[in-house]
């Protein structure tokens, strides 16, 4: 992600999610085996962080060669390994890697782990 000098955030779009995001559950299982509600409630977490690094990203500092070095460029690949076994526990081990992740990187994440999730729901 990176702010043009009229202060809009711009992000690099992925053909295919999995080259920035893997997601995947600590037990091995299939995300798509899990219960409709632990999925529906990722899905929610997703766009809270969403919104919530919007907001973060919006009170970045402009400055033209900061914002150089990630202009055009897409984010490392994160692995997310969900734990817990009730919807809320792996919505809040989702939020803690996510929130861990720097900024500059974290709504590109976010979009690729939203397309992650539109594929199994």
């Amino acid at each position: 992600m990176w702010l043009s000098a009229d202060g809009h955030l711009h992000t690099v779009a992925v053909p295919d999610p999995r080259t920035v995001v893997s997601l995947e559950l600590s037990t091995g299982r299939p995300l798509g085996r899990l219960p409709e509600d632990h999925l529906t409630r990722l899905q929610t977490a997703v766009e809270e962080l969403e919104e919530r690094c919007l907001t973060e990203a919006a009170t970045l500092p402009f400055d033209a060669a900061t914002e150089a070095a990630f202009e055009n460029q897409p984010p490392g690949q994160v692995r997310v390994v969900l734990t817990g076994s009730t919807a809320e526990e792996q919505a809040a081990s989702l939020v803690q890697q996510v929130d861990a992740l720097p900024i500059r990187w974290r709504l590109d994440q976010l979009m690729a782990l939203e397309d992650l999730l539109d594929e199994v729901v």
